[in-house]
């Protein structure tokens, strides 16, 4: 399995060119050339969605303990994250009942 997916994007694509050898810059254009997007986007992604889903999985975990737990650096990091894929702060997000992030977030 793709280590990526499997730390939830923590590693970034360090790992794979630690693994394969390669230059960041080639690793990036193969990477994008056969997923679609860059490595840091869908590191990014994954981080968002084991957020989301380590929140709705321990509702007693603060905000700040899921950011943490989830590995962003700090909470402005996680905001700004937050906020360019759900155009919202992670607090309004949570005050909604998401159907659809719940389906994701199992996975």
């Amino acid at each position: 399995m793709n280590p990526i997916l499997k730390t939830n994007g923590a590693p970034g694509i360090n790992i794979i060119r630690e693994t394969e050898e390669l230059s960041a810059k080639y690793c990036g254009d193969l990477f994008r050339k056969y997923v679609g997007i860059t490595p840091k986007y869908l590191c990014n992604i994954l981080k968002i969605n084991q957020f989301i889903s380590n929140k709705i999985n321990y509702p007693g975990l603060s905000l700040t303990e899921c950011t943490y737990e989830t590995g962003y650096y700090d909470q402005s990091h996680l905001i700004k994250s937050f906020h360019q894929f759900t155009d919202t702060s992670p607090r309004k997000y949570f005050e909604n009942d998401h159907h659809i992030s719940n389906m994701f977030s199992a996975l």
